[in-house]
């Protein structure tokens, strides 16, 4: 009631607290208010905001705050009721935030970015921690993995240093243990293959040579029982034929022996810069016409390699003799020997006319001991291609 006293305790705590505070009775309109020349001067009506006074009376809001606006400026204002100690509604308590509204969204936006910084700082740091641990976790499977990736049969290879006792140090015990277990598994099939080779070519040569002694066997046994049946004139002459034929005989184990050798000294290579031409063109004159068969060579390429000259004219002469073999005696027959480039690759065809190679013999032509001729060994093919591949290249053919 006394609205002097109430007037200056308003003005009191507007100083202390830096903010305007009206006062509104229950009904709303203005009791007092610190700064009264805004309501004398009709700049703000002397009732209250409607919406803040529903709030609080209907909705029992204890407090309501919203943006209201003078002019044109916007503000924050805040409503609290004001009761007495009786719990009687006595008058509405409003401040509205004049000065310190643009301080407010400041300070928010102050504390939102601080609080963003922080943020980040901590998503950095969270970064930056779990690609050390998970580096850290890694660079052992890193490691398997480099190791797995070089692994290689017949080689030695390096075991894994780890000494943690976790389950990637159980990871590196069953790797070691792995390699360890594949070097002698690699030992043994490299022994086995070995053993398998030599019983292969053993075999091999065996047959061979047996081929040979058995005619001399008989040609000695039956000259032996008929010697004493002849007279000297007959007998000069059976021992000439038998000679003959003996002497064929050795040569014919010479030249088997002589294949073997070198099938067996295919890893001696001697490697220079060489001229195709000249060791193409030295086969193809040899066999000119072998058979009746004309061999041919053309090329306009450079066809300086590096390779083994000897092995080289060992290979032209194996393709080209084979080429001429495999054209039947009745047909006009042609074996044609050219060259194509592309780029750094050279690329050298031996084509003949043929009865080319039949489908069940496709993965035979090139293995060992594998013919299809009533004489030879069936190692020259073999040879061969491990001369071309032992230079770097590779051999393949394409038949119809």
């Amino acid at each position: 009631t006394d609205k002097d006293y109430a007037q200056l305790i308003l003005e009191k705590f507007s100083k202390v607290f830096f903010t305007d505070i009206n006062l509104f009775d229950p009904n709303g309109k203005l009791v007092v208010s610190s700064q009264r020349k805004i309501f004398e001067e009709g700049l703000v009506g002397n009732r209250m905001n409607p919406l803040a006074m529903y709030q609080m009376l209907f909705n029992a809001q204890s407090q309501f705050v919203q943006i209201e606006e003078i002019e044109g400026m916007q503000f924050l204002s805040a409503y609290v009721p004001f009761y007495n100690n009786e719990g009687n509604l006595m008058a509405y308590l409003n401040l509205p935030y004049f000065a310190r509204s643009n301080d407010l969204k400041n300070e928010i936006s102050d504390f939102i970015v601080a609080l963003l910084n922080i943020y980040v700082l901590l998503i950095v740091l969270a970064l930056v921690i779990g690609l050390i641990l998970t580096n850290k976790i890694t660079e052992p499977l890193r490691l398997i993995q480099e190791k797995m990736s070089n692994i290689q049969l017949g080689q030695t290879n390096e075991l894994i240093n780890y000494t943690g006792k976790d389950e990637i140090g159980r990871l590196v015990k069953e790797y070691n243990r792995m390699i360890i277990e594949l070097t002698e598994s690699a030992k043994r099939l490299a022994e086995s293959e070995r053993e398998d080779a030599w019983r292969e070519m053993a075999k091999q040569v065996a047959h061979e040579i047996k081929n040979p002694l058995t005619p001399m066997k008989l040609s000695i046994q039956h000259l032996q029982m008929r010697w004493s049946l002849f007279d000297e004139k007959e007998r000069h002459e059976r021992f000439d034929t038998f000679a003959k034929n003996l002497i064929q005989q050795i040569d014919t184990l010479s030249a088997i022996a002589g294949e073997f050798s070198s099938f067996a000294k295919l890893g001696e290579t001697d490697f220079k810069e060489i001229d195709l031409k000249e060791i193409i063109k030295s086969a193809v004159d040899v066999y000119n016409w072998t058979n009746g068969v004309e061999v041919v060579f053309e090329s306009n390429h450079d066809l300086n390699v590096f390779a083994d000259k000897d092995q080289m004219l060992r290979v032209f002469n194996n393709l080209i003799k084979n080429a001429i073999q495999a054209i039947p005696a009745s047909k006009d027959g042609l074996v044609k020997v050219y060259t194509e480039r592309d780029a750094d690759f050279l690329k050298i065809v031996v084509e003949d006319n043929g009865k080319g190679i039949s489908k069940e013999n496709y993965n035979r032509i090139f293995v060992p001991n594998f013919t299809t001729k009533n004489s030879g060994m069936g190692l020259g093919l073999a040879m061969v291609q491990k001369i071309i591949e032992n230079m770097g290249g590779q051999i393949y053919f394409e038949t119809k």
